[in-house]
């Protein structure tokens, strides 16, 4: 149903997107979504990464995502995070077959003080 990344092999397709940016042809399209509350993800979530609810992977995925090829990377705040797991089943069940669980979420890429991003505090909170 979905394979295993860790870490290191998610730093390299991330990177590899980087040099696809400044005119190294890219290999691949790689989507990050963080599954798990939003007020977190505003917070905080790796670079480059959307935030989806489940339910809008039922009723959306197609929108955010209109070629079930593309390779998706799914993760939530760490390893124990059940979100992720069920946002998988759900794009699989929608059709969608190169997916990936980055299994350590946001708290294994900030442990190890990779590219992250943070939200601009409201300027009402000073």
């Amino acid at each position: 149903m979905f394979g295993m990344i860790n870490r290191e092999q998610l730093y390299s397709k991330c990177n590899s997107q980087i040099e696809s940016a400044f005119g190294t042809p890219a290999s691949e399209h790689l989507a990050l979504v963080e599954v798990g509350p939003s007020a977190s993800y505003d917070h905080i979530h790796l670079k480059g990464a959307v935030h989806l609810e489940l339910l809008e992977i039922v009723n959306r995925s197609q929108h955010w995502f209109p070629n079930q090829a593309e390779e998706i990377v799914v993760y939530g705040e760490n390893s124990t995070s059940t979100g992720p797991r069920e946002a998988l089943r759900l794009l699989h069940q929608k059709g969608f077959y190169n997916l990936y669980y980055y299994a350590g979420g946001k708290e294994d890429w900030m442990g190890a003080g990779l590219a992250m991003e943070y939200s601009l505090v409201p300027a009402d909170h000073f």
